[in-house]
């Protein structure tokens, strides 16, 4: 079952943030590759933040890859002034790859608190929620997960541009805000949402 690691670092470096994530894209992505990650993405967000996300094979996987990156980054010291400020992680509930030809430049994390089992949620996203990706434009891939530690789900976006995932997020809120809609009762309220550029994939 594919895994996701995001992990989310705040802070101040010596070098520039460019630097840092090219170092890290050319360093540190090959490794964690050959540790079963599939795709290993740079990110700076809105926020300020750096970090990166990547997809497993598996847990076990994810687990492997954890390791090689602490060891990294104890042995190189490439992320002195920053400090890890957030994880998100977990299994993959549904997922839907969009327009194979378009790059991604821009992302969302979406965090949503619920009870609500893993198997009403791929329901719904299988029967409200694709139809609705279908029908975005510039929709690059989108994978929801369960999180490890939390009672809630993430969903992961990568787009071609802001626009699309404005677009994506304006779709997904008034299909959840529909009374009586399976993405209601399974994503009731709205969620914390993380933005940032994608600088950086490697697969």
């Amino acid at each position: 079952m594919t895994y996701v690691l995001v992990r989310i670092y705040s802070g101040v470096g010596d070098r520039s943030v460019d630097d840092l994530l090219h170092v890290v894209g050319q360093e540190l992505a090959p490794q964690v590759i050959k540790a079963g990650c599939k795709r290993y993405s740079t990110i700076k967000f809105a926020d300020g933040r750096v970090g990166s996300s990547s997809f497993y094979e598996d847990r076990a996987a994810a687990d492997r890859g954890s390791q090689i990156a602490s060891k990294w980054v104890s042995e190189t010291g490439a992320l002195q002034g920053y400090k890890l400020a957030q994880t998100i992680k977990g299994e993959v509930v549904y997922a839907f790859q969009g327009d194979h030809s378009a790059q991604a430049k821009e992302g969302e994390i979406r965090l949503y608190q619920t009870s609500a089992s893993r198997e009403d949620v791929e329901a719904a996203m299988r029967e409200e929620g694709q139809p609705i990706l279908q029908s975005v434009t510039g929709l690059v891939r989108y994978t929801s997960f369960k999180l490890d530690d939390q009672q809630g789900y993430a969903v992961i976006t990568a787009h071609a541009n802001r626009e699309a995932s404005t677009l994506l997020s304006q779709k997904a809120r008034d299909a959840r805000q529909h009374s009586g809609s399976r993405l209601q009762r399974v994503l009731p309220q709205d969620p914390e949402i993380l933005q940032g550029t994608i600088v950086q994939s490697y697969t």
